[in-house]
C-alpha cells in the first residue's frame, strides 16, 4: 500500500466587512504558504464584529499529489492529516483546479459539484485524521499526474449556509508539508486491478497519430 505526500500546499482566506456572499463570491484572498510554518488553519469560518463592523472570514487549504504513477484507479485510498489545536469545524474534499504553484488568485479554484470525500464530523488534535477517498478521487488519481485538492468547511463553505450574527467561530489546525516526516499529510492507497489487454486482429492509422499513454503496445509477429 504506497503512501504519497502532499506538496504546493497551503491556505488561502479572505476577510470581508459587506457579508457571507461577498466571501463565497470572491476570487482572490490571502495566501498563506506553509513552507514557513509546519502548523496552521485547515479551514476557518469566523463571524466576528470589529470596529462597531461585522467581519466574516472564510479560509480553504490547498495541495497536490504527484500520481504520475498511478495507471489505474486505486481500489482504495485514504488521505491523512495530522491534526492540531484547533478542532471546531467540520470538513470535506473537494476537487481541487489551483495553480501549479500555489497563489492568492487560487481561492475560489476548487469545484464544489466534485467532492473527494463524504464529511468529516470529528477531528483529534494529536494523531492522524482519515479521509476516505471516494471513486472520483481515485479515477482523478489515476487520469491526472498531479492530484489536486481543496479542504473546506462542510457545513458553511461546501453548501454556502451563512453561519449567523456574531460571534461564530469553527477552525481546525492541521500540520503540512514542512512539518515532521511522522506528521507529514500524504494519501495511503491500494493499488487496483489493470485493465485486461486489448487483442486486435487488425491495427490501422491513416493520417493521425496513435498515442499511448500510461500503456504499451506489443506487437506479436
Amino acid at each position: 500500500m504506497p503512501d504519497i505526500y502532499g506538496t504546493n500546499d497551503g491556505y488561502i482566506w479572505t476577510n470581508q466587512t459587506t457579508g457571507w456572499d461577498a466571501g463565497m463570491d470572491a476570487t482572490t484572498g490571502a495566501l498563506t504558504s506553509t513552507g514557513a510554518s509546519t502548523t496552521a488553519y485547515i479551514v476557518r469560518i469566523v463571524v466576528f464584529t470589529y470596529s462597531g463592523s461585522t467581519r466574516w472570514i472564510i479560509s480553504r487549504s490547498f495541495m497536490e499529489f504527484d500520481t504520475s504513477g498511478i495507471s489505474t484507479p486505486p481500489s482504495a485510498a485514504t488521505f491523512k492529516m495530522y491534526g492540531s489545536t484547533q478542532t471546531t469545524a467540520d470538513v470535506i474534499i473537494v476537487k481541487g483546479t489551483q495553480s501549479d504553484s500555489l497563489v492568492s488568485a487560487d481561492y475560489d479554484n476548487l469545484d464544489r459539484s466534485v467532492p473527494y470525500s463524504d464529511e468529516v464530523a470529528t477531528w483529534n488534535s494529536s494523531a492522524y485524521n482519515d479521509f476516505t477517498l471516494n471513486a472520483a478521487a481515485r479515477q482523478a488519481m489515476s487520469d491526472n499526474d498531479s492530484f489536486k485538492i481543496a479542504i473546506i468547511s462542510h457545513d458553511y463553505d461546501y453548501s454556502d449556509t451563512n453561519p449567523g450574527s456574531p460571534y461564530k467561530s469553527y477552525q481546525l489546525g492541521g500540520h503540512y508539508s514542512e512539518s515532521d516526516a511522522d506528521k507529514r499529510p500524504y494519501i495511503n492507497y491500494t493499488d487496483g486491478a489493470p485493465p485486461d489487454p486489448v487483442v486486435f486482429n487488425e491495427f490501422k492509422v491513416k493520417n493521425s497519430n496513435v498515442n499511448i499513454k500510461k500503456g504499451n503496445l506489443k506487437i506479436n509477429r
